[in-house]
C-alpha cells in the first residue's frame, strides 16, 4: 500500500523552440515516470565567395550515385549526365527536418537508444565553382549555409519507492536522434576534374565535420544515462527534481559542446570544409 501510495507521474522537458510536457504511460508499479527532451539544430558554416558552408539536407537524385572512401564516408554525389547548355535549378529537400522527432522510448528495457539517420541531401547542379555556390545559397538551410547538422535527445525514467519516504531512479532510458543534411552536385561527364576533385574536398571534410557533432552528442548522451543509472537514492519528495535537473544540466552543456566545436573550428573552415 505504501508503494502505490508513493506512485506519481513526472515529466520534463526543454527545448531551444519549445517547452512541452509529456507524460508517458508505463506498466511498473510502484513507478514515477518522467520524460524530458531537448531538440537542437547547429553546425553551420558561413558562405563567402570562396566559402565555407553549413549543414542542410535534401533526399538524393534517385538516379545520383554516393561516391566513398574505404571508410564509408561520402566524398560526393555526382550523377553523369549528357551534356547541357542551360543549368537546372538546384532541388531543395522536402522531406529533412531541421527537428528530428525524438525516439519512441516505448520498450520496458533500461538504456540509450540511438538512431543516427543516413545524410539527407539536396540537389545543386552547375559548371562552375560560383554557379555552385549561388544554387547552394539558393536551396541550402540558409543564404549563409549549406549544410545542417540536427539532433534531439530525450530521456525517461521511473522512480521506485524502497523504503518509507526513500526513492531511487529506476528503468533510465534515453533517446538520440542525428541528421546531417548535405548537398549533393549533379556534373555532366565533360565536367572540369579540378571542378570535381575541389567538390569531393569540399563535401568529404564537411562530412567528418558533422560526423564530429554526431560524437559529441553520443558522448553527452553517454554521460546522461550514466548519470541517472549512478543516482542515489533519495527522498521520495525531491529524487524526481533532481534526476531532471541533472538531465537538463547535461542537455545544456551538449548545447554548448557542439557550439564551442564550431567556434573552434570555424564552422568546419580549419578542417577543409570550404567550397
Amino acid at each position: 500500500m505504501l508503494k502505490q501510495r508513493l506512485s506519481r507521474a513526472h515529466c520534463f522537458g526543454v527545448s531551444l523552440i519549445m517547452c512541452s510536457f509529456l507524460i508517458s504511460q508505463y506498466n511498473f508499479l510502484p513507478v514515477a515516470a518522467a520524460q524530458g527532451m531537448v531538440v537542437k539544430k547547429v553546425a553551420k558554416s558561413a558562405l563567402a565567395q570562396d566559402s565555407t558552408l553549413n549543414p542542410a539536407s535534401q533526399q538524393p537524385d534517385p538516379t545520383a550515385e554516393i561516391v566513398k572512401d574505404v571508410s564509408g564516408v561520402p566524398k560526393a554525389s555526382v550523377a553523369v549526365a549528357a551534356p547541357v547548355t542551360t543549368t537546372n535549378p538546384c532541388v531543395p529537400n522536402g522531406s529533412y527536418s531541421t527537428r528530428p522527432v525524438g525516439i519512441a522510448l516505448s520498450s520496458p528495457e533500461t538504456g540509450l537508444y540511438e538512431q543516427h539517420d543516413a545524410p539527407y541531401f539536396y540537389q545543386v547542379f552547375g559548371s562552375t565553382a560560383e554557379i555552385i555556390r549561388q544554387q547552394l545559397r539558393e536551396c541550402g538551410p540558409s543564404k549563409a549555409y549549406a549544410a545542417e547538422f540536427s539532433y534531439t535527445i530525450n530521456w525517461s525514467y521511473d522512480t521506485n519507492a524502497i523504503a518509507d519516504g526513500i526513492c531511487k531512479i529506476a528503468t533510465v532510458k534515453i533517446g538520440l536522434r542525428t541528421q546531417i543534411l548535405l548537398p549533393a552536385w549533379q556534373a555532366n561527364e565533360f565536367e572540369e576534374s579540378i571542378l570535381v576533385t575541389k567538390w569531393q574536398n569540399f563535401i568529404s571534410h564537411t562530412y567528418m565535420h558533422e560526423q564530429e557533432h554526431v560524437a559529441i552528442a553520443k558522448q553527452y548522451a553517454q554521460e546522461m544515462y550514466s548519470s541517472l543509472q549512478q543516482l542515489t537514492p533519495g527522498s521520495c519528495a525531491d529524487i524526481s527534481v533532481v534526476a531532471a535537473s541533472i538531465a537538463n544540466n547535461i542537455a545544456a552543456r551538449l548545447r554548448i559542446a557542439e557550439q564551442v566545436h564550431d567556434d573552434y573550428t570555424q564552422h568546419g573552415i580549419t578542417q577543409g570544409a570550404l567550397f
